[in-house]
């Protein structure tokens, strides 16, 4: 008989036979990469192999760099005082000339979504991670964003004040990641109930 085991990183098969119990273990740091572990009864025998099915390295490798398109609302130059202004002048009455309620709710879901899409377009991005990391934060991405701003202008200036503004902004921007993941991580080992895949996708 075979059994199989997911247990975050690893796959356990074994066999159980008259003479007595053989095991054999198959571990892998990628789960993902590991189709199937299996054991082929091909003969009369006690010493049966397991086997491990692996993706193909090429196909692996390119689907971790391949970048994944998101998309989301655009909401850091939003005038509020504009998007008041435009619900207030939108032709709400026009919604309420239909008899059947399904038809004014459409009508109504359409004017206030024209006025959303006004204010805040829809924007298509390529990432490289959909899923970011647990201990990954606002502050951290605010900082990491004010470096790359330094960086552009500390290029652009070639001057010693903005090269030195640009390295403090990145030693600290460098010290925030390092104490988000000593906290993130030690919490997690601490804790009982966190599998191993969970650190893993969080490294």
């Amino acid at each position: 008989m075979s059994w199989r085991r997911r247990d975050g990183c690893h796959f356990v098969s074994f066999v159980m036979s008259i003479s007595g119990a053989k095991f054999e273990e198959h571990c892998s740091n990628i789960f993902r990469d590991i189709m199937d572990v299996l054991v082929l009864s091909y003969a009369l025998s006690d010493h049966l192999p397991t086997f491990a099915v692996r993706k193909y390295f090429k196909q692996s490798k390119q689907d971790k760099q391949e970048h994944k398109a998101i998309k989301y609302r655009n909401i850091k130059g939003i005038d509020d005082k504009a998007f008041i202004s435009t619900l207030a002048n939108s032709p709400w009455d026009t919604a309420f000339v239909f008899d059947d309620v399904n038809d004014s709710l459409a009508a109504w879901e359409d004017i206030f979504s024209q006025a959303v899409d006004l204010h805040t377009p829809i924007v298509h991005k390529w990432v490289r991670k959909v899923r970011q990391p647990q201990w990954l934060t606002r502050d951290i991405l605010d900082q990491l964003s004010k470096r790359d701003t330094l960086l552009r202008k500390a290029r652009a200036c070639n001057t010693t004040d903005a090269w030195a503004r640009y390295r403090g902004t990145r030693n600290q921007a460098t010290d925030m990641i390092t104490r988000a993941k000593r906290n993130y991580f030690r919490c997690c080992l601490k804790s009982s109930n966190v599998m191993c895949m969970t650190i893993c996708l969080n490294i």
